[in-house]
């Protein structure tokens, strides 16, 4: 049964607010921006990537900011949802929630979905998080039925998240790996190709200017919170993501997102769903649908799985050791 309690609204909201490092990372970050100044960062990072792989999203920002820019005020940090909804405050609810969910140490994600482009270029896509002791997991597995070469590969990255260095393994449709496979890099070079922080759990950047509308619902014994997205402005570092996990441009221009949050009284997030429409360039344009689907396990829950000894960071040797 599904019951709407909040109207579709236009959310306008005050925006949210907005220790020393290893000398390795400094070191690191100081060789690449120096290298990006002298328009040798693409190359430096990865030799066979194109050009626009190697930007860095306009929108990134370290864990550590994201979670001080969504860090609710001590007002809404006593709020209910009745009281959020009184206030028509469905992008504070929504900070509410996510901010919630970036402070838990202990996160366990699965997801599936597929994209289909006009019964052509269809793709399934299995995946799953495992957040714990600062450290994170992540497996992605993309099968197509056609374009296999752009659509079926693996991926598994393996986060350092308080150091913030990665290690990616990668292999395409015939079990290819890359030259940097489980090599050290940083989670500047990270973004540079892929956009997104995955321990940052969302795809979207949701702000006060690309939330254009919101509506509450309860379903099934869960609040479920609806939010319209700038299909543009939402998805700068997603688009990088998906160019540098199958090599395709993919346009949102035109498209549209959906992102609906299943969460309780508690604001603790239970399930996610994303409806997507955008554009792939074969040379000509093609749209696409995409739905994903995901559920959210925390520690001592049911349902819960942890990080094993062969998923922890410093277990991941590279390829050609």
């Amino acid at each position: 049964m599904t019951e709407e309690i909040g109207a579709s609204v236009s959310v306008e909201t005050v925006s949210r607010s907005g220790g020393r490092r290893a000398l390795k990372i400094a070191v690191i970050v100081l060789l690449e921006l120096v290298l990006l100044a002298a328009g040798l960062f693409a190359g430096f990072l990865y030799g066979r990537a194109t050009a626009p792989q190697a930007e860095i999203p306009a929108e990134y920002m370290t864990i550590e900011a994201i979670r001080e820019y969504y860090e609710p005020s001590a007002a809404d940090a006593e709020k209910s949802v009745a009281e959020f909804v009184a206030d028509g405050d469905y992008y504070g609810m929504f900070g509410r929630v996510y901010h919630t969910l970036l402070m838990q140490t202990d996160v366990y994600m699965r997801s599936s979905g597929y994209t289909d482009s006009l019964n052509t270029v269809k793709v399934t896509i299995e995946s799953e998080k495992k957040l714990g002791g600062g450290f994170m997991h992540w497996a992605m597995r993309s099968t197509g039925d056609s374009m296999a070469d752009k659509t079926t590969f693996t991926l598994d990255g393996y986060f350092n998240i308080e150091e913030k260095f990665v290690k990616i393994k990668r292999y395409d449709n015939k079990g290819n790996g890359e030259e940097k496979n489980g090599k050290e890099q940083s989670e500047l070079a990270y973004i540079a190709k892929y956009g997104l922080l995955p321990f940052a759990f969302s795809n979207y950047s949701v702000t006060e200017e690309t939330l254009l509308s919101a509506v509450l619902k309860e379903e099934e014994g869960l609040y479920a919170l609806e939010l319209e997205l700038d299909p543009v402005g939402a998805t700068e570092g997603y688009a990088v993501q998906m160019r540098g996990m199958s090599g395709q441009n993919a346009s949102f221009d035109g498209g549209s997102v959906l992102y609906t949050l299943y969460f309780g009284e508690d604001f603790i997030l239970r399930k996610t769903n994303m409806r997507e429409k955008y554009f792939i360039d074969y040379g000509f344009s093609i749209a696409c649908d995409a739905v994903m689907d995901e559920e959210y396990f925390y520690s001592g829950e049911e349902g819960f799985s942890a990080l094993t000894e062969e998923e922890k960071y410093e277990n991941i040797l590279p390829d050609d050791r």
